[in-house]
């Protein structure tokens, strides 16, 4: 993800502090293609009543839960490393599974509820377990993972996690690119749609990473009379890691456009499926544009070719949303106590991001206020959030300090790298949480510089690093970053 965002939304400039851009205002969209409809974002996953008897077996007891909460991952070719699809292939790891979800880090889930963070709505197809549903788990490894009557089965269709629900349209670079070097590169490559060139709503997007070692997260985002572009050789592709993305915020473009961003994907990252009265624009004549960030790929990198699928909205819609980024302050900005803010450990007067080598428990904090509209602006809503860091990052808390002082917390994530996700809230559009200006937006970093961070470990063995160094604010995988990714809505314009 790079290390700014500078995001014009109906006005509204969202800052993201550091040295590139991508960004969001949109140029009149075309009418929408026509397609099927969408089909409606799941609410909450409901909850299984289940209180584990004397005998818990599979078939009664624990298939439905693989079902609801683990064969979206855990198939053949899926996301997960081994199938949970039979009690064949679940009987070898019934331990595994009462000691994983037992710790709660499986299903993964990162939005959590503490003391200091009560989200102010449920989130959407929320994969958390119920205490019965733990203890399911557990009695089942307790019993010796019995196998019970196969005619107790409900066995059903799972649909896999990593695939956009009815997608219309699968669109694709035009050549594989291959990672090199010992740096992480970042590539943008142009994604060419006639029906999107036409001008259209989309109502679901999801990008499919091809070499899932080497991709490190993605960008999908208009081009606006296609400016950017032009930028691209002969297959559709170049080099964007230095003053190129600054034209992702517009700079690129024809004069008062700017693009859309579409989606930020991230492992973990499941597909943005949007209610039919929800969808984000492409304007006629837009191109779109993937930007990749790979990291290292050494001598033994594939090919890859990262897809990204898209369904188009049927019904012209009643807010449009988009994504955007807050974060990644280098320093102050502004006169009002906004960006980085005064660290634990800074060694001058001015605020510096730094995480200390063998730092346990390190924060970093930074704010951002919001500005005023411009005459008739929308209100803004925050419809999902998703946090960022990179392999020190633990913790990351956001919060909506209003300008009338009440404050209230949008999200905690109990931070995993591979495990990235986007958080949408599960209420209606007049309930979310509105910004408006002068309401300050704060988020909290935490960091683990030190061995004990398995995720962090792992990647400097595979570096050859044999201690912790200090770790500053930036773009390669080994630097770090404090980030906010919001999904923001906005009223739609009248239908013609």
């Amino acid at each position: 993800m790079r290390a700014r965002v500078a995001p014009v939304v109906t006005s509204v400039a969202l800052v993201v502090g550091g040295v590139a851009a991508c960004s969001s205002e949109p140029g009149t969209p075309g009418p929408a293609a026509p397609a099927p409809p969408p089909t409606t974002t799941s609410s909450s996953t409901p909850s299984t009543t289940v209180t584990p008897g004397p005998e818990v077996t599979f078939y009664r007891d624990v298939e439905p839960l693989l079902q609801r909460h683990c064969q979206g991952c855990h198939e053949k070719g899926g996301l997960a490393p081994f199938s949970l699809a039979t009690y064949a292939s679940a009987k070898p790891v019934a331990s595994l599974l009462a000691a994983k979800t037992l710790a709660r880090t499986m299903p993964p889930w990162g939005a959590i509820d503490t003391a200091e963070c009560k989200p102010p709505h449920p989130w959407q197809k929320d994969a958390r377990l119920t205490d019965a549903e733990i203890a399911v788990f557990q009695k089942w490894s307790q019993l010796g993972a019995p196998e019970g009557d196969p005619k107790d089965s409900r066995s059903r269709p799972v649909a896999p996690l990593d695939a956009l629900p009815n997608k219309d349209l699968e669109v694709q670079p035009r050549t594989p690119f291959v990672a090199a070097g010992d740096r992480d590169q970042f590539r943008c490559f142009v994604l060419d749609s006639p029906v999107l060139e036409a001008g259209a709503y989309i109502g679901g997007i999801h990008v499919v990473p091809g070499n899932r070692n080497v991709v490190h997260h993605a960008v999908v985002f208009t081009d606006p009379g296609g400016a950017l572009a032009k930028r691209a050789g002969a297959d559709g592709s170049w080099d964007c890691s230095s003053s190129a993305n600054a034209a992702m915020a517009g700079g690129g473009a024809e004069p008062g456009q700017q693009g859309v961003n579409l989606v930020v994907w991230t492992p973990g990252y499941l597909p943005v499926d949007l209610p039919k009265e929800i969808a984000m624009p492409v304007a006629k004549g837009a191109k779109l544009v993937m930007q990749i960030h790979y990291s290292p790929g050494g001598a033994t990198a594939a090919p890859d070719t990262t897809r990204v699928q898209i369904r188009i909205a049927r019904d012209w819609p009643d807010y449009l949303l988009f994504t955007t980024g807050i974060g990644n302050f280098p320093g102050p900005i502004g006169a009002n106590g906004d960006g980085l803010q005064p660290g634990p450990n800074d060694r001058t007067s001015t605020p510096e991001f730094r995480v200390p080598a063998n730092a346990e428990k390190h924060i970093e904090r930074m704010v951002f206020t919001m500005p005023p509209p411009k005459p008739d602006a929308s209100p803004i809503w925050v419809y999902g959030v998703m946090a960022h860091e990179h392999l020190a990052g633990v913790d990351l808390k956001f919060d909506l300090e209003k300008k009338g002082g009440a404050s209230s917390c949008l999200l905690q994530d109990r931070w995993d790298f591979h495990w990235q996700r986007m958080y949408a809230y599960d209420a209606k559009v007049a309930a979310l949480p509105r910004l408006e200006e002068g309401d300050k937006l704060k988020i909290r970093c935490t960091y683990d510089n030190t061995m004990k961070n398995p995720r962090l470990a792992d990647e400097m063995i595979a570096r050859h690093m044999s201690e912790p160094a200090d770790i500053v604010l930036g773009e390669q995988t080994m630097n770090e970053m404090c980030i906010v990714v919001p999904q923001l809505l906005v009223k739609a314009p009248p239908k013609p």
